[in-house]
């Protein structure tokens, strides 16, 4: 019997790229690059084009940050000036286009997990920034505000408690993703028995956050069932990625069987991201890795992360898709 095409969504709100934190490579190009991909590649899909902000008294928002915290994001996009939010230097916002962008990102893995649990889409790709995965409960880093990633996942529990959930979160961003670890790594969070997390980055010494994401780190943490497999620095081309995927992680999932995966895509891991990566995916490889996810879970959550090469990212993204699509 012929397999059905899945139904995907995209959300695409361009309000995103109202963030804009100059002279920071966390750009509104990076979205608006993904945009052009999607009307260049798949003019027929679904897009949603405008979303409502998350409310700042969000439940599954609160669950995931301080709401000091959020309280201090909102001030400083209410100041109007570009002002710091975290100690590194390295989150800005512009004034109140970046709460729009802030508050719509953090949205946009709400809906998609609400259009999969309705039986309106298989799988869903946010296009949004700014990204999530190293923001933490109380602050930003890495040009993440709000944990994007976290709050999407929460908000499955949350709102769909009667059903019963294994998630995995599989995060192929160049840099680890420490700050969904620490979230999943809370003694305080009652979901985190039913998530595992699948980390994947260059190696740990030399790629932010430094000394973050060692080999299986996560194994000695409060919950035994976090998995992080890292690659070491120099490696990373597409045989690579294959053999650690076929050796490891498959292996991994199909023994896990998920109930629902969420994707945190990074884009930065590619050939042509020399900024920030020394690792060599393709466009081969994140469409190979997108169909091993789907082949053990076809309902997938998939959220920008990084990713800083405008062709890479329009490239990337169309290759991860149509994968979604076939």
């Amino acid at each position: 019997m012929q397999r059905a095409a899945a139904a995907v969504i995209v959300i695409d709100d361009t309000d995103v790229s109202l963030h804009d934190t100059h002279p920071l490579p966390e750009s509104p190009n990076r979205t608006l690059m993904i945009s052009e991909a999607i009307t260049d590649h798949f003019p027929d899909i679904r897009r949603i084009t405008e979303i409502d902000e998350l409310d700042e008294q969000d439940e599954c928002l609160l669950a995931v940050h301080a709401q000091a915290y959020v309280r201090h994001v909102l001030k400083q996009c209410e100041s109007g000036d570009e002002e710091i939010i975290s100690d590194n230097r390295d989150v800005r916002v512009c004034g109140q286009e970046s709460k729009t962008a802030i508050f719509k990102a953090a949205a946009a893995g709400v809906e998609a997990v609400r259009l999969i649990m309705s039986g309106e889409a298989t799988a869903v790709f946010c296009n949004v920034r700014p990204p999530g995965h190293h923001a933490k409960h109380g602050r930003g880093a890495g040009y993440c505000i709000f944990n994007n990633m976290a709050i999407a996942v929460t908000s499955l529990f949350a709102h769909y408690p009667k059903e019963e959930h294994r998630v995995a979160i599989v995060d192929w961003d160049v840099h680890c993703g420490d700050g969904t670890y620490d979230w999943l790594n809370d003694p305080h969070n009652e979901i985190s028995s039913s998530v595992i997390f699948i980390n994947t980055q260059q190696h740990f010494k030399w790629t932010y956050p430094h000394g973050r994401g060692k080999p299986n780190f996560e194994g000695g943490g409060n919950r035994r069932n976090l998995y992080s497999y890292n690659y070491a620095c120099g490696f990373g081309d597409h045989e690579d990625v294959q053999q650690v995927w076929t050796e490891h992680i498959i292996p991994l999932l199909q023994q896990y069987q998920p109930t629902m995966i969420f994707i945190s895509c990074g884009f930065d891991a590619h050939e042509y991201d020399l900024k920030t990566s020394e690792l060599n995916f393709t466009n081969e490889t994140y469409a190979w890795m997108t169909t091993q996810l789907k082949l053990i879970c076809p309902r997938i959550v998939s959220i920008l992360e990084g990713g800083y090469n405008d062709l890479a990212l329009y490239e990337a993204s169309t290759a991860h898709i149509r994968a979604l699509l076939e």
